[in-house]
């Protein structure tokens, strides 16, 4: 197996081959190293000007105290998500064989929601 350090050497070789790239990364609050993933990506980003990357992540300290004046920052507030997760719940409170003859679906919907803090996955 080839080892971390050749495989981001050959991953920062590429970048300066491609243009118009645009790299998303989602979930880096779960990545366990990510100040190191960040510090190395700012690196070799700064080196080429024709690729974007896009982090998705909870708004954790860290992670912000490592992109502060860095880059373009957006946060998406729970509201923003209600309608794409209550649609997502309500399809599978839909597609619940044991939720078919309730009729508290309209409430377990709502409770739902309001468990998931804005998160698909609660």
């Amino acid at each position: 197996p080839m080892a971390p350090d050749m495989l981001w050497a050959a991953f920062v070789r590429c970048l300066a081959l491609l243009s118009n790239l645009t790299i998303v990364i989602d979930g880096l609050d779960e990545c366990e190293d990510r100040g190191d993933l960040i510090r190395k990506l700012l690196e070799a980003l700064s080196t080429v000007s024709s690729v974007r990357v896009v982090l998705i992540s909870r708004p954790l300290f860290d992670i912000i105290s490592e992109l502060e004046g860095k880059c373009y920052h957006h946060q998406i507030e729970p509201l923003d998500l209600k309608p794409d997760i209550e649609a997502y719940i309500s399809r599978c409170v839909e597609d619940s064989s044991k939720l078919q003859k309730t009729n508290l679906k309209n409430e377990i919907v709502q409770s739902l929601w309001r468990g998931s803090d804005g998160m698909f996955l609660w």
